[in-house]
């Protein structure tokens, strides 16, 4: 097995949302570190939708 590589969009607008997030989530692997985006209605989605921690800024998600 190979380790899955590790990815935090930056960002969380349509194509993020609908697209990017959704398919590193699902991907076999790629593991979703979470999102970082500035809305914090989106931090709940993030949260909700794909069970993936989110935060306002990089290094929350990048440590």
């Amino acid at each position: 097995m190979t380790t899955p590589v590790r990815i935090g969009p930056v960002g969380h607008g349509f194509g993020g949302r609908h697209f990017h997030a959704p398919t590193i989530a699902s991907a076999r692997d790629c593991a979703l570190l979470g999102v970082v985006t500035t809305s914090p209605e989106r931090r709940t989605q993030v949260a909700r939708d794909l069970g993936a921690r989110s935060a306002r800024r990089t290094r929350a998600v990048h440590p």
